[in-house]
C-alpha cells in the first residue's frame, strides 16, 4: 500500500521493508536516503530544495537511513535513535526560516528498527498556498520534481503554479456554494427537518490536487466517532460521494442534522437542531437564539470536522467555512446584549454565508482562527464583534466547553 494511503502514525517498519522487498523506486513522490546532514550550507540548501520540490510538485515523502541503489532500496540502515530529535528540530527551524511563503503541513517521526536505529520519516503534503521559495543568503530558488527526481523550476512551471495558487479560493468558494444551494433547498437523500440550520464545511486543499481519494472504508465502524455532539446518531451509510452520519428521534422521520465525508477529504456538518433548542421569542415577534450556544455549538462542529480529517490521514491546510440558512429574523441574545443596553437587529437575510478561515494545522487554536468569521457573523446580527471575545481578541474560556 502507498505510503500516502497510510495515516502518518501508522506507518511501520513492515511498510518501510515492503519496499524494499517489492521493490518501490523513487519517483515524484518518493525519496530514499541514507543520510542527512544539515551543518554546511550546501547541506542546509540541499534539504530545503528536497523538501520544497515536493511541496511545489505533487507532495511524497523522503525516507532517510534507506541505502539505496540505482533508485531502488537495498536496505534500511537506520540513523542513530539519539541524534533524530535533535535533526528534527534543525529541519524544522530551517524550514520556518529559509522557505517562502511558510510551508504548513511537513510531518516528521522516527520509525524504530529490529537492530535499536530508526528510519526518520518526511510527509511532505502538495502546497496549495506556494510555489514555495528556498531563501538562504543571497540565494533564491524555486524547485519541483518529476519521475526523474528535483529539478529548478523554469518560468512556465512558475507561471503555471502561480496560477493555480490563484485559483484555489474560486475552487473552494464553487464547491461550498454548490453544496449550500442543496442543503438549503433540501435536495439531498436525507430528509432534514424544517427550520433554521447551520452548516459547517472543512475543506482541505489536498481534495483538488491530483491525490483526492480518501480512504473511508473504515468510518462504518467509528459512527460513534462522527457522531454530531449532544444529538445522537441512527448510524451510518456510504453512498457515491462518501459517508454519512446522520441524526434523527425515533419519534420523527426527519433528520436533526448529519455529518459527511466526501471522498477528497471534505467535510460538511449540517446541524438543524442548534437555533431550535433554546429559542426565545421576543416582544416583536423574532426568533431569537444564544449567541454563547451557538458559538460553541460552531466550534465543537468545526473541530470535530478536523479531527476527522486528521484521522484519515487529510493533510493540512484546511479551509473552514460556516453559513446560516433560513434565518431571516433571526436575533442573537446573551445576558451582555440584554443588560448593556447594545441590542442587536435581526438578521435581514435568508442566508448568511461567512468568509472561509484558513488552519493551517490540525492543532491550532480554532478560536483564534475563527475569529474573524464570527466577528463577521455577530456583524450580521447588529453587533460590532463577537461578544465571546474581550477587547483584546483573547476568547472567553466559557463558551469554548
Amino acid at each position: 500500500m502507498p505510503l500516502w494511503n497510510l495515516q502518518f502514525e501508522q506507518i511501520t517498519v513492515a511498510q518501510l521493508e515492503a519496499l524494499r522487498t517489492v521493490p518501490v523506486a523513487e519517483g515524484r513522490r518518493l525519496e530514499y536516503k541514507r543520510e542527512v546532514a544539515v551543518a554546511t550550507g550546501d547541506d542546509k540548501r540541499e534539504f530545503l530544495y528536497d523538501v520544497t520540490s515536493f511541496a511545489n510538485g505533487a507532495g511524497g515523502h523522503i525516507l532517510i537511513g534507506v541505502e539505496c541503489m540505482d533508485g531502488l532500496p537495498i536496505a534500511l540502515t537506520g540513523l542513530d535513535v539519539a541524534e533524530i530529535d535533535s535533526m528534527m528540530l534543525r529541519m524544522q527551524n530551517l524550514l520556518r526560516d529559509c522557505v517562502q511563503p511558510r510551508l504548513p503541513g511537513v510531518l516528521m517521526r522516527g520509525v524504530g528498527l529490529p537492530d535499536g536505529r530508526a528510519v526518520l520519516v518526511v510527509r511532505v503534503p502538495q502546497s496549495w498556498i506556494g510555489p514555495h521559495m528556498v531563501r538562504m543568503g543571497r540565494t533564491t530558488r524555486f524547485y519541483t520534481r518529476s519521475s526523474a527526481g528535483k529539478h529548478e523550476m523554469d518560468i512556465d512551471e512558475l507561471r503555471q503554479a502561480f496560477a493555480l495558487t490563484g485559483s484555489l479560493p474560486q475552487r473552494l468558494r464553487e464547491f461550498r456554494d454548490a453544496r449550500l444551494c442543496q442543503v438549503g433547498d433540501r435536495t439531498l437523500p436525507i430528509i432534514l427537518r424544517k427550520g433554521p440550520l447551520l452548516v459547517v464545511h472543512a475543506l482541505p486543499v489536498s481534495a483538488w490536487t491530483e491525490r483526492a481519494e480518501v480512504d473511508l472504508s473504515g468510518l462504518n465502524d467509528r459512527v460513534a466517532d462522527l457522531q454530531m455532539l449532544r444529538i445522537g446518531s441512527s448510524g451510518g451509510r456510504y453512498s457515491l460521494d462518501g459517508f454519512t452520519c446522520h441524526t434523527n428521534e425515533s419519534r420523527r422521520a426527519e433528520a436533526a442534522g448529519y455529518l459527511h465525508v466526501f471522498r477528497g477529504g471534505q467535510v460538511e456538518v449540517v446541524d438543524g437542531e442548534l437555533l431550535s433548542e433554546s429559542p426565545l421569542l421576543g416582544g416583536d415577534g423574532n426568533l431569537s437564539t444564544a449567541g454563547e450556544h451557538l458559538g460553541s455549538r460552531l466550534l465543537q462542529h468545526a473541530a470535530q470536522a478536523l479531527r476527522v480529517q486528521a484521522s484519515l490521514g487529510v493533510p493540512s491546510p484546511v479551509w473552514i467555512s460556516i453559513a446560516l440558512l433560513h434565518v431571516e429574523g433571526l436575533k442573537l441574545y446573551s445576558a451582555q446584549s440584554l443588560h448593556s443596553g447594545v441590542g442587536g437587529q435581526p438578521i435581514d437575510r435568508h442566508e448568511v454565508r461567512i468568509p472561509m478561515s484558513e488552519v493551517r494545522e490540525f492543532d491550532s487554536d480554532l478560536s483564534d482562527a475563527l475569529r474573524p468569521a464570527l466577528d463577521t457573523l455577530w456583524n450580521a446580527c447588529g453587533y460590532p464583534r463577537c461578544w465571546l471575545y474581550d477587547k483584546d481578541g483573547a476568547s472567553h474560556a466559557a463558551w469554548r466547553r
